[in-house]
């Protein structure tokens, strides 16, 4: 009959860190003893972290070791250096077994370290160690690969053989195929651990029995990684041995640490199992719903490093992006706001058709309250939503549309924003893009005093990290006299993910507006009281808002000067940056921006953005090159712009050169003609 060994605390101990209390593990040791033949406490790991995941001889102090054969595991990568043991890292860390807790050591090997799991072994037997080899993540091994390995193995020191189901993928019937071939290339005792991803746990270890395997794991309560493990309760069961005193210890100990730490089946570890993805991609999703992480999974189910964690894999290389415009009908300050004719466009369709620029007229959505809204809407074709009357603010509004749980990235663009810049759309999609565990939205700098002081106009304070501090539509920040210094004002476009918006909308459901965001008037402010950090990109200008109804005849004003003018958008001028504007006598090699500007280059730039679209670029922004301070070349350059008050006259900062009709530049020529060119080169 197969001998048991219990993991509880070793692979129970992803939930938990490796920490249990002393009561509950001298329980379990006292109920298991007489049921199992070996108890595994955990892993010997030189990493830090909780008390079972090292596994130190200290746990002697309190768990005695009478003739309890107590085990331990070892990751062979975590001792490995330049693919060779690390035999001083070895040997502090495993004693002889002459004074150690332990007589039973587990090596966890993948299938290119399988000489290093035979070196250990040897390097254990000379300590006194039982040992077996566990072979990870073996469902993934070819016949001729599991055949070779086994032949390896077959002529090593190691006592037993383990087939690993690590990512609970394994069927029956290729289980037992596969100790077909074990036992064709070895006479060495075998083993059999499982995890329950697709509810095969069970199943695949009556298999294991009826293949003659010698050793079966499972744990209390099925604890362990991902769907966890056998429950030993099951296997105690089914060899009709009394288990009464295992379902008092579920009772005690282990149903409220199920109730926080939730192991087990569920849709996302079946999606896993049957597509055999390494469990890291679930548990590195803290905090997402169980959809969310199953859309994750279903994007990378095909790709061929699943089987293996790499946390790049879970970043998408494109997010699908909507936007949605809130037009309230019913504005305190002006109603039926959204339908006001500008020009003869009804306000919202003025905004659409700029959002619609950016996202695809299919991916714009206008949410509204009324009836009358809706119908204008719909004369000019774009996707309308009727939402509830009771939305706290616009961005409630905009998470009460259904069609947003399709999307990745949802803008919110006010619909009192005729002027909205296009570039601004986009720069707010490729912020959330790079920073996507972020809210994102914009700025620009504030510079008359007047728009200061206007308390329609919000107000954004922000922190060295461009993360949102505080908003008021009070005159902030001001000087400790009140003057006005300089300030940044809201540029109302943001982005959230669905998670986010979510959370938002759900407060304001339970609880109303939070404190701060009710006094302020400001909605963002909730983000803050949700412990949601806010992002901040920089962009000059802005549009003008239509707050009352006087606002529309200066909108039309600008409207009407950019048609005789025939366009609304300036020549671009591109300027590079190291040279030019920055000295750049000092930090070129090491990317830092901290030498001062070139004579007369912080007048020219603000005289020439009176005119054309300025764009800087710089080689200091190429995507590898290294951070410095935690930030890339791009960033460094708004930063120095910041400090000497020019980051608002910049359009954009790029590392390559952009297009555009003048480039000033410290290194070229200009090109009139070939023959000159030639001339000028000494070719001629």
């Amino acid at each position: 009959m197969s001998k048991i060994v219990d993991c509880t605390f070793r692979d129970g101990g992803y939930y938990t860190d490796w920490n249990f209390s002393d009561k509950i593990v001298l329980d379990t040791i006292k109920v298991l003893k007489p049921l199992v033949d070996i108890i595994e406490l955990g892993f010997k790991s030189p990493f830090k972290g909780g008390r079972y995941r090292r596994c130190s001889e200290h746990l002697l102090e309190f768990i005695e070791k009478n003739n309890t054969k107590f085990s331990f595991m070892v990751n062979i990568n975590e001792f490995t250096k330049d693919n060779k043991l690390n035999m001083s890292l070895l040997n502090s860390n495993i004693t002889h077994t002459d004074e150690s807790l332990f007589s039973v050591t587990r090596a966890a090997v993948r299938q290119e370290q399988i000489n290093l799991g035979i070196e250990y072994i040897d390097f254990v037997k000379d300590k006194g160690y039982f040992s077996t080899i566990n072979l990870i993540r073996s469902e993934l091994y070819s016949e001729i690969e599991l055949s070779n390995v086994i032949k390896k193995l077959d002529k090593s020191n190691v006592d037993v053989i383990y087939l690993a189901d690590s990512l609970g993928s394994f069927y029956p019937n290729k289980l037992q195929r596969y100790f077909e071939i074990v036992k064709e290339n070895t006479n060495k005792k075998i083993g059999f651990h499982a995890h329950n991803n697709i509810s095969l746990a069970f199943s695949n270890t009556l298999t294991s029995i009826e293949c003659g395997v010698d050793y079966i794991d499972g744990s209390v309560f099925g604890i362990g990684r991902g769907a966890g493990n056998l429950p030993i309760e099951q296997i105690l069961m089914y060899k009709k041995l009394d288990c009464q005193n295992v379902i008092k210890l579920i009772d005690l100990h282990f149903k409220d640490l199920h109730k926080n730490k939730k192991w087990g089946i569920n849709s996302t570890q079946m999606l896993s199992g049957f597509n055999r993805i390494h469990p890291s991609y679930i548990e590195t999703q803290e905090g997402a719903t169980e959809s969310e992480i199953f859309l994750n999974l279903n994007r990378i189910k095909n790709h061929e490093d699943r089987t293996l964690f790499d946390s790049n894999l879970l970043k998408p290389q494109s997010r699908s992006v909507c936007a949605v415009i809130p037009a309230r009908y019913k504005s305190t300050r002006f109603p039926g706001k959204p339908i006001v004719e500008i020009a003869g466009i009804p306000m919202v369709i003025r905004v659409a058709k700029q959002v619609e620029k950016v996202v695809g007229k299919e991916n714009v959505f206008i949410a509204t309250e009324d009836e009358i809204v809706s119908q204008v809407v719909s004369d000019y074709d774009y996707n309308v939503i009727i939402t509830s009357d009771e939305c706290l603010t616009g961005t409630d509004r905009v998470a009460e549309v259904p069609q947003i749980r399709d999307y990745d990235i949802i803008l919110n663009v006010q619909g009192d924003e005729p002027l909205i810049d296009t570039d601004h759309i986009q720069k707010v999609i490729n912020i959330k893009k790079e920073n996507y565990e972020k809210v994102v939205s914009l700025v620009t700098t504030i510079n008359d005093e007047q728009e200061f002081r206007n308390n329609n106009v919000v107000k954004f304070l922000r922190n060295k990290n461009n993360l949102l501090v505080y908003a008021s539509r009070s005159p902030i920040p001001g000087d400790k006299n009140g003057k006005f210094i300089s300030s940044h004002k809201h540029v109302p476009v943001y982005a959230f993910s669905y998670k986010e918006i979510s959370k938002f909308y759900e407060y304001g459901k339970t609880f109303g507006k939070s404190d701060v965001e009710y006094n302020e008037d400001v909605e963002i402010l909730r983000f803050l009281d949700l412990g949601i950090d806010v992002l901040l990109g920089q962009v000059s200008g802005g549009g003008i808002g239509v707050d009352v109804k006087e606002d529309v005849e200066k909108v039309e004003q600008i409207l009407l000067w950019d048609k005789e003018q025939d366009s609304v958008t300036k020549e671009v001028v591109a300027i590079d940056f190291d040279g030019v504007i920055h000295k750049n006598s000092k930090g070129y090699f090491d990317g830092t921006i901290y030498d001062k500007p070139i004579d007369g280059s912080l007048d020219a730039i603000k005289k020439l953005s009176k005119k054309y679209k300025i764009i800087l670029f710089t080689f200091k922004g190429h995507p590898k090159r290294p951070l410095v301070n935690g930030k890339n070349g791009i960033e460094l350059c708004w930063d120095w712009l910041k400090k000497h008050e020019l980051d608002s006259y910049i359009s954009d900062i790029v590392w390559g050169k952009p297009n555009a009709k003048i480039y000033i530049d410290d290194k070229g020529y200009r090109f009139e003609n070939w023959s000159d060119t030639l001339n000028f080169l000494g070719e001629e």
